[in-house]
């Protein structure tokens, strides 16, 4: 099934949905992936162990983050095809912003699960990757959860810069790939709590990609190699 998935992204040809333009430029393609490729990857995701996830926790926030997908081959090899030169090209065809860079080490990234009672408070990203030295671009996201009712809330909110009105709603639907052209001032977050039942998570794969906006000191030397 890996070379399913390899084959996916090599014949990439999706056009997404442009579902707002306010308070950012937001792109959605559902059924993003071909089903049995997607309820393998969700199973194996199950087996990751609860000692594979770092859990970050502060008075409004809960998440629990894991970057090294244990049980999950699967999800491993759709990572590093979401960060392949093949995706990263058709990004940038979407989003007009040229020589995005992924981030091999997931910072604030990777497969992230919020379970029932949690929430996710308004606010903006980080936009300086210490650990590469490079500037965000580009945020990526993909549910992936078995199943999902609107009633259990989740939705994705993205509001003015004065928090005083949500400008859009993204909904956390099994298999939906979103993508937004990053801002440093876009506040975004989802302040209610959870509903899910008590075996059930929010479950996504979220990764970041970048430029860099550096000069060099010397006329640069480029490889004679193509």
């Amino acid at each position: 099934m890996h070379n399913e998935i390899y084959q996916h992204f090599n014949s990439l040809d999706i056009t997404p949905r442009k579902v707002s333009s306010d308070p950012t430029d937001i792109y959605v393609v559902d059924n993003f992936l071909p089903q049995n490729i997607y309820e393998a990857i969700v199973k194996q995701i199950a087996d990751i162990p609860d000692a594979n996830y770092n859990t970050f926790e502060n008075e409004s926030s809960s998440r629990t983050e894991c970057r090294n997908p244990v049980n999950a081959p699967l999800l491993e090899t759709l990572q590093n095809t979401l960060n392949s030169s093949k995706t990263i090209n058709w990004l940038q065809e979407q989003v007009g912003v040229p020589h995005l860079v992924p981030d091999p080490h997931l910072r604030g990234g990777g497969l992230c699960r919020i379970k029932s009672g949690s929430k996710l408070d308004l606010h903006t990203d980080f936009n300086w990757n210490d650990q590469i030295k490079l500037n965000r671009q580009v945020n990526l996201i993909l549910y992936l959860n078995n199943c999902w009712d609107e009633s259990w809330g989740g939705d994705l909110e993205f509001w003015d810069n004065e928090k005083t009105k949500c400008m859009h709603r993204l909904a956390p639907k099994p298999n939906r790939l979103a993508f937004w052209k990053y801002d440093t001032d876009l506040v975004h977050g989802f302040p209610n709590q959870l509903q899910t039942p008590d075996d059930t998570s929010r479950d996504n794969l979220i990764l970041f990609y970048y430029t860099s906006n550096g000069t060099w000191e010397k006329e640069p030397r480029r490889s004679q190699f193509m």
